[in-house]
């Protein structure tokens, strides 16, 4: 099977290999097509034994992480990239969970899961090497993308995407979002995360787009690059809402959406008056890859939806549970030792995402809620999303989640956490209540409303729910 994202990256290098690929944010680096093809090429000679073994990825948002990700696929390899800010215990139990067989990564990360395995230090992930990827290079039948499930249906998992369905999502999200070889992306998610790995390595190098690197969401560079040359910036909810907040908006920016979670109205709309572009969303789990677009300049563009079904992806709703079942090009084919995959598939292989959701009348997918998350307060159910998007509507409000408050005795009623949107003005119980009380039902309005500096996130930004408890 050809893997035709290495078949992109052997054309760029050979059609346009004086363009910029990459440029790393924290050192200025920049690297050409040429540059990122041969650097991939390095990464080959160091993997040793058969194709279809499993390489652990562990590195920050730079140009060597790109290299050795693309070469390691172009050897055949099952790529799976983790974070570099996971607990020592994590990473060793990730290598293990996966097999790996090898590591590739900054020397922290080689004293701490190497042991046993053979070692590629990310620092020697260079374009000094003379020799180029060719053609060959992508007949890579056993290469495969593994990536961390957060657990959101349940128990953390590694999924596995082979070349397919890597092919499938690249291909997809160029198409929906329209990136161009004139396009210029700003890659402030993770790239070990799924959102962040399509989004800001997978579509930029199917296109010919040139990624701007960012190790951490350093809030003055970013506002540099967008006043420069960045046209596309898929983003995070906590990055708009940071943003949205700046002195000035930006030059050439032309796309802009968020995914992980829902965007609050403030934000989406501060960001809008600042910067001149309405924020899209993206909807999508790790196991079925990007899978909606909420395009603002499309007809019947909904800010309360997710959007409409990309190219290769087929929607449905189950009708008895009201749950979003999504079917994809780019869907996971197992996770890593375990068939449990096949309890997630319905008979028309369906992935059931956990999510309950509805279509407006314009065939935007609108996410109403989770089956998992549904609180039981006094006999009757409360959907928790449904507070907390009221509660991402105050103008005070940056963060929040709602999670159940356990009075003993079966007794159980709502705990709201919130962030203040802007340090020093923080809204208050009161306040919170009475917004809240005015747009919900009474038993849908939390017993009790906390404020903090800041909420556990993952990452991508994603708030831990399951790391707060009422």
């Amino acid at each position: 099977m050809s893997l035709r994202l290495i078949e992109c990256l052997v054309d760029h290098g050979r059609r346009t290999p004086d363009e910029p690929a990459l440029v790393r944010l924290s050192t200025r680096q920049t690297w050409t097509w040429r540059d990122l093809n041969r650097a991939a090429a390095s990464v080959a000679p160091h993997l040793h034994g058969p194709p279809g073994q499993t390489v652990i990825l562990c590195g920050p948002n730079e140009p060597a992480f790109v290299a050795a990700f693309l070469g390691a696929l172009a050897a055949g390899w099952q790529v799976f990239p983790v974070s570099p800010q996971s607990p020592v215990r994590e990473l060793q139990s990730l290598a293990d969970a996966a097999g790996a067989t090898a590591v590739i990564g900054h020397q922290p990360a080689l004293d701490a899961i190497g042991f046993g395995r053979w070692m590629i230090d990310l620092a020697k992930v260079t374009p000094d090497n003379r020799s180029s990827l060719t053609s060959e290079a992508c007949d890579v039948p056993t290469a495969a993308l593994l990536l961390h499930s957060s657990g959101s249906t349940g128990r953390p998992k590694i999924v596995r995407r082979g070349a397919a369905a890597v092919d499938a999502v690249s291909q997809s999200i160029c198409q929906a979002v329209g990136f161009t070889q004139r396009d210029r992306i700003l890659a402030a998610a993770p790239l070990c995360h799924s959102y962040g790995m399509e989004h800001g390595l997978l579509a930029p190098v199917w296109a010919g787009s040139c990624a701007h690197l960012y190790d951490t969401f350093d809030v003055p560079a970013v506002m540099q690059a967008l006043d420069g040359p960045v046209t596309i910036f898929p983003g995070v909810p906590f990055m708009f809402d940071v943003l949205s907040r700046a002195s000035r908006g930006a030059a050439h920016l032309r796309r802009a959406y968020s995914a992980g979670g829902p965007l609050g109205r403030t934000a989406a709309l501060a960001f809008e008056k600042l910067f001149g572009i309405a924020v899209g969303q993206v909807y999508g789990t790790t196991e079925i890859g990007s899978a909606t677009l909420s395009d603002p300049l499309a007809d019947g563009f909904n800010p309360a939806g997710v959007g409409r079904p990309m190219p290769g992806v087929s929607i449905a709703i189950d009708e008895q549970t009201g749950e979003v079942l999504v079917r994809s090009d780019s869907m996971f084919d197992g996770y890593v030792g375990t068939t449990s995959e096949q309890s997630q598939l319905n008979s028309e292989g369906f992935y059931r995402t956990g999510d309950i959701g509805q279509f407006d009348e314009s065939g935007n997918l609108i996410i109403t809620g989770r089956l998992k998350l549904m609180i039981d307060v006094g006999g009757r159910k409360v959907n928790p999303l449904e507070v907390e998007g009221v509660l991402a509507d105050h103008p005070a409000v940056g963060q929040c989640v709602v999670v159940p408050l356990n009075l003993g005795e079966g007794l159980t009623r709502l705990k709201a956490l919130v962030t203040p949107r802007n340090m020093g003005v923080e809204p208050t119980p009161t306040e919170l209540r009475q917004f809240v009380k005015q747009r919900l039902a009474a038993y849908k309005v939390p017993r009790t409303f906390e404020v903090r500096r800041e909420l556990p996130t993952s990452p991508a930004g994603k708030v831990l729910r399951d790391q707060i408890s009422g």
